[in-house]
């Protein structure tokens, strides 16, 4: 705000706020620049005072908290749904293998008579349409989803239809490989959506950015572009003259997204939870202190002037704060400064006074905004009648003076 106000007067007008968006590489036009103004002027003043623009800081940052949690949620079912579609396909093709062996001399006419049972319109190849009637006489159900997924795991020369030289193959690939797990579909997933002529032995960055559940949790700020290169370059390996991070390492690559979302999570949680420690030392402004500490002493049950993972876990559980082991770690790095896998009385009691400092900071904040908007109410009543001032403010203060 400060670097905004350039004639520091204490309030920022249309052209300072151009300038310093601009200095930050927020280029607006002249009417988008009056549009984020009037978004923050409370009192339509035409200008933005500092507690108008901490106020719309702090409502945008609850937005985009809400956001993340929501976007979390998005993620989870995501692999949720990707899990459902591993089980679906490893059931199908169970049941394919389970058929073709049941006369193992025979397992080529057993095949090939499976496949003309699907093949309705004898084109010799199977449309996306007949393999779901054809599965579903075998008792396999599978939504529309499913069956792309199904029908791309064989198609590989990419016409959108399985041939039975494909459908061989595929089986023949899955009984000497067996099911493939969900990151390995996952992969196959986010190929499937690269044109057949630019697809490589691996997936290049670009095409990696491409993928859907990335872009979510890009897009909810646990992850960024530069992490996700820096990750890229370590897993990926030279083809021609691009990197393409292959199948095999895509396990890698997912199982740093997961740890970052867990991480995040664990951000979010310990957040709850700091909340409500804070929210019980607000309840006691004089005696908070002491409370900390004897909360702290029945947490060191062993009183060896350290609480651990376990004893924390089992202290907040008391406050009704559970926290899983990854969220609990993160609350537990949070205050242990010293990194001795400990806490001592000292790093606990510094965090605490740390975040009670942070919460009256904020509501004395918020306490002047309200003042603030309250004082505009009451200017713009009595500046209605420049002229008979005197009296309109006599008139409000008749109507609040109800006794």
């Amino acid at each position: 705000f400060t670097k905004f106000d350039l004639d520091e007067d204490g309030e920022i007008d249309v052209s300072e706020l151009a300038a310093g968006l601009d200095s930050i590489g927020a280029f607006l036009n002249e009417e988008q620049i009056e549009l984020f103004r009037d978004d923050i002027d409370d009192d339509s003043n035409g200008t933005i005072s500092l507690n108008e623009f901490l106020m719309a800081v702090r409502q945008r940052q609850r937005i985009r908290d809400n956001s993340r949690k929501h976007q979390r949620r998005s993620t989870h079912v995501a692999f949720d749904e990707l899990h459902e579609m591993s089980e679906a396909l490893e059931e199908a093709w169970a049941l394919i293998i389970l058929i073709s062996e049941e006369d193992p001399e025979k397992w080529d006419e057993s095949v090939e008579k499976m496949f003309a049972s699907f093949d309705k319109d004898g084109s010799d190849s199977v449309d996306i349409s007949e393999l779901g009637r054809g599965l579903s006489s075998l008792g396999v159900n599978l939504s529309s989803e499913q069956l792309i997924a199904f029908r791309d795991s064989v198609d590989s020369d990419g016409d959108f239809r399985i041939s039975l030289s494909e459908f061989k193959e595929g089986l023949r690939k899955r009984m000497e490989e067996g099911s493939p797990d969900e990151m390995s579909m996952m992969f196959d997933a986010i190929m499937s959506q690269v044109p057949k002529n630019e697809q490589k032995s691996g997936l290049t960055f670009t095409q990696l950015c491409g993928w859907d559940q990335l872009q979510e949790l890009e897009t909810n700020c646990i992850v960024d572009k530069p992490w996700l290169e820096k990750i890229f370059n370590e897993l990926s390996t030279e083809d021609g003259s691009d990197r393409v991070l292959p199948k095999d390492k895509f396990v890698d690559f997912a199982e740093k997204l997961e740890e970052a979302n867990d991480i995040e999570e664990g951000s979010s949680a310990s957040n709850v939870a700091w909340r409500k420690i804070v929210k019980l030392c607000i309840s006691d402004p004089n005696g908070w202190m002491r409370r900390m500490e004897m909360m702290y002493l029945d947490m060191d049950k062993d009183k060896d002037g350290e609480v651990d993972a376990l004893e924390l876990g089992a202290g907040l559980k008391s406050l009704d704060i559970v926290l899983t082991e990854a969220q609990l770690s993160a609350f537990k790095n949070d205050i242990d400064k010293d990194g001795s896998d400990g806490i001592s009385l000292d790093e606990f009691l510094m965090a605490v006074k740390v975040r009670v400092k942070a919460a009256a900071e904020d509501a004395n904040s918020e306490n002047n905004v309200a003042v603030e908007k309250a004082w505009s109410k009451v200017l713009g009543g009595a500046d209605s009648d420049p002229s008979g001032w005197a009296k309109r403010v006599e008139e409000m203060f008749t109507k609040f003076d109800l006794d």
